[in-house]
């Protein structure tokens, strides 16, 4: 029987349903699937808004994600709006979003 291939979209929500479990931590899961996921994080707002090219966008702008790379500010240092555990929330979300 041959192995069942999934698409990135098929493992995306596979990491949200495992995170959702409460099983796993963030980093346990990146290091679980196959599809690799690029990922950058920048030590503030400022610069992660700089990053993405909207330095005027609002402090609940934290992630951002694209096909295969997700851009993020530090969860050390994540700003006046989100909690360390709100910017956790965030970064799943974005595996959510359907990327082409």
């Amino acid at each position: 029987m041959p192995w069942k291939e999934t698409t990135t979209m098929e493992q995306k929500i596979e990491f949200i349903c495992e995170w959702r479990t409460g099983k796993y931590t963030i980093k346990e899961l990146f290091k679980s699937f196959e599809s690799k996921i690029d990922v950058f994080i920048c030590p503030n707002i400022k610069s992660f808004h700089t990053a993405i090219n909207v330095p005027d966008a609002p402090d609940w702008v934290v992630a951002a994600a694209k096909k295969n790379e997700l851009i993020m500010v530090s969860p050390l240092n994540q700003g006046s709006v989100h909690t360390y555990e709100s910017l956790m929330k965030a970064i799943v979300h974005e595996f959510h979003i359907p990327l082409y």
